[in-house]
């Protein structure tokens, strides 16, 4: 495992047939899902594995329809087996359903069984409520149009049905009719920043490398470097043993790996561990390369969250700017210009 696939969030996307799950996921981020169902008519489970664009694990949990409610046991077993591997939990509902027993059913299990795992309730294929879908303007809070008020009456619904659930939110959504058709995508940003915030700090700079909903590159690259610096700050704050101080550099390194796959630029983990350490180097002293400690006997503190998470940051924006100028990576002037920056953020702050 690479140190890029460390700190990778799991997925379970739940919802019945037709719910919009696959193409949502799709439009969504890249990822590599794991379709869990049952075959109502034999009462078999499957399973089948789709490589997409590689990314961000998700199991693509199938849950009983109307007609169904005799083979729940099947369902219901399959998803207690995925949910402890999965960080979130998201429910898909596709518009207009509002025949939720089996849902409720499910979803009080799923509440038992694990009360504190987050969970997010999308209401997804809402551009199916009208024909000529503009999302631009949509707005099923405080629309006029019939569309609008008829959505905004169905998630009124689904909040008081599921209030028992606790969601982190429940929101409108649409992927349009395909993967390719942006036109009728819908809130797809507002969902993509509230499954960050519901993940760990660690996970978070990982989905925000993979996730579709930021077109812009150059927008991209700095929500991931503000993402890191963040991540990178926070363990800074905690006195770690000597074994746990890595992960200040797997997050650099994370950083590192995703700004240069965003910029189509190949890159070691190696190479990229390398630099981090060089900058570390430059900023904290050459003893982080013998130490990499947080506490170091009779000196104290090498790496606190002030230097974590500047060092951090003056990685990520000279790393975005030499793959952004087309240059290449020399070491020498990497950790001479990590220096500059750090120094530059440190005084912004002081």
């Amino acid at each position: 495992m690479t140190e890029y696939q460390k700190n990778t969030p799991t997925l379970a996307v739940c919802g019945r047939t037709g719910a919009g799950k696959s193409s949502l996921i799709n439009a969504l981020v890249h990822a590599d899902v794991q379709a869990v169902g049952v075959t109502p008519t034999t009462r078999e489970t499957r399973e089948h594995k789709t490589q997409l664009n590689g990314g961000i694990p998700i199991y693509l949990i199938d849950t009983p329809g109307m007609g169904e409610a005799s083979h729940q046991e099947e369902y219901s077993a399959r998803l207690h087996e995925i949910l402890p591997k999965s960080d979130i939990l998201i429910w898909v509902i596709g518009y207009d359903n509002r025949a939720l027993d089996l849902d409720v059913c499910l979803l009080r299990e799923v509440r038992e069984a694990a009360p504190d795992k987050p969970l997010l309730i999308l209401g997804n294929a809402v551009d199916r409520a009208c024909r000529n879908f503009d999302p631009k303007s949509f707005d099923p809070f405080c629309g006029t149009t019939r569309a609008e008020m008829a959505v905004g009456d169905w998630l009124s619904y689904l909040r008081k049905t599921l209030a028992f659930v606790k969601a982190t939110d429940i929101l409108p959504c649409a992927a349009g009719e395909s993967c390719s058709d942006t036109s009728r995508q819908y809130n797809l940003a507002i969902v993509s920043a509230r499954i960050e915030k519901m993940l760990p700090e660690a996970m978070r700079l990982r989905w925000v490398a993979e996730e579709k909903a930021t077109q812009d590159k150059h927008e991209k690259a700095e929500k991931m470097i503000l993402v890191a610096t963040t991540t990178a700050g926070a363990i800074g704050l905690i006195p770690l043993p000597v074994a746990d101080m890595p992960f200040i550099v797997t997050t650099q390194v994370s950083l590192i790996l995703g700004l240069c796959s965003l910029y189509g630029k190949t890159f070691t983990a190696d190479t990229a561990r390398s630099l981090s350490l060089a900058a570390l180097s430059a900023v904290a002293g050459p003893m982080v390369f013998q130490t990499l400690t947080k506490l170091v006997p009779g000196i104290g503190s090498v790496v606190g969250a002030s230097v974590a998470a500047a060092c951090t940051y003056a990685v990520g924006n000279v790393t975005q700017k030499i793959l952004e100028d087309g240059l290449e990576f020399d070491i020498t002037m990497f950790k001479t210009t990590v220096k500059d920056v750090f120094n530059e953020y440190r005084n912004r702050f002081k």
